[in-house]
C-alpha cells in the first residue's frame, strides 16, 4: 500500500508542477539589476544602489516566500489526497 501512495504523491506532484497556476512570475527589472547597481557605483550615485539593492532583495525574499507557501499548500493538499485514495 505504502507504495501506491507514493505513486500517487509522484503523479501529483508532476500534474502540479506544470500547472501554469503554480509558476511564479519572476520580474523583468531583476535581469538587470546587477548592471544597474554597478553602473550608480561607478557613478558614486551609492544612495542608488543601495535602494535598488534593497528593492531587489526584497523583491527576492517575497518570491521566495511565494515558492515556500505554494509548496506547503501542495503539500498539504497531496496528504489529503493519498488520505482521501486509501481504502
Amino acid at each position: 500500500m505504502r507504495n501506491g501512495a507514493n505513486e500517487n504523491q509522484s503523479d501529483v506532484a508532476e500534474v502540479h508542477r506544470d500547472d501554469p497556476a503554480n509558476q511564479i512570475e519572476v520580474p523583468t527589472w531583476l535581469d538587470d539589476v546587477v548592471e544597474e547597481i554597478s553602473a550608480f557605483v561607478k557613478e558614486s550615485r551609492y544612495t542608488d544602489a543601495i535602494d535598488l539593492w534593497s528593492k531587489a532583495k526584497n523583491e527576492i525574499v517575497e518570491l521566495f516566500e511565494k515558492v515556500r507557501d505554494k509548496r506547503e499548500h501542495d503539500m498539504r493538499i497531496n496528504c489529503v489526497r493519498i488520505y482521501i485514495s486509501q481504502p
